[in-house]
């Protein structure tokens, strides 16, 4: 976050000094489930013990405003490390996408909030961009995420070939590797979340009700059918006199829907 007011101010050595010191901490904590807790317990107190969903809202309300500016700081280093290859400097430029990566690999892994970890993934994904300056290559758009996500990590490595640092490949293979199985996990928490169930529960409930009113429904016009059977003119079969007749087809047009 230091680095975020540095680069603005155009501090971009010190920002990347503060990068770099973040890259060297051995945890990733952030406070904003202290404030989720907090609020569960305001409730808790105040209304007593209730169900999941209102903790479920207050969860899903809260506010990540500071993983836009990580990630673009993240893009901003990188630029700084495409620059410093591109004048000859391999090394520096190495080792800020290694900071890069360690900071990302840290939210990766040790967000409690999803979004986090994806943030995280993705400013992994960004230390490999164009290594040794290289001009940014469009992709194709039958291409999915996991094609570009290879294709990427195999540029890194050809890269990292040519200035004798092949050493330093398995970094970026783990790369690739963990941001897809973060990415297959994040889709089954998803397919299985919280989140989900209120809609799957008002779909149940509403086709419920739908199936219920329909039985009704055939429930009493079949009665109905069966009281009109035993009209003596039903019998006769002379028919309903012109007046009822008016009634059962109100009736039935107001049941319609």
């Amino acid at each position: 976050m230091r680095s975020v007011g540095l680069f603005a101010d155009r501090r971009d050595a010190e920002a990347l000094a503060a990068v770099q010191r973040a890259a060297q901490k051995p945890l990733w904590t952030e406070y904003y489930a202290d404030e989720v807790k907090a609020e569960w317990k305001i409730q808790e107190e105040t209304f007593g013990s209730g169900s999941a969903l209102p903790r479920l809202a207050f969860a899903a309300g809260l506010l990540l405003p500071q993983y836009s500016q990580l990630r673009t700081v993240s893009r901003v280093a990188v630029t700084k490390a495409v620059e410093a290859e591109q004048e000859g400097r391999a090394e520096e430029g190495l080792r800020i996408r290694k900071a890069v990566r360690k900071c990302g690999g840290l939210m990766r892994n040790q967000s409690v909030c999803v979004i986090g970890a994806l943030v995280g993934n993705s400013i992994c994904q960004t230390s490999l961009l164009r290594p040794g300056g290289a001009p940014v290559v469009p992709h194709s758009k039958g291409d999915s995420d996991e094609q570009i996500r290879v294709q990427r990590g195999r540029e890194y490595s050809d890269y990292l070939k040519r200035i004798g640092h092949a050493e330093r490949i398995p970094e970026a293979e783990e790369v690739t590797a963990a941001g897809m199985q973060a990415r297959e996990i994040t889709a089954l928490a998803m397919r299985s979340s919280a989140l989900d169930a209120p809609s799957r529960l008002t779909f149940s409930w509403v086709t419920g009700v739908l199936l219920l009113s329909t039985a009704f429904w055939m429930l009493a016009l079949g009665g109905g059918a069966m009281l009109l059977t035993r009209h003596r003119r039903i019998r006769d079969g002379v028919g309903l006199p012109p007046s009822l007749r008016s009634a059962v087809a109100l009736g039935l047009i107001a049941v319609c829907p």
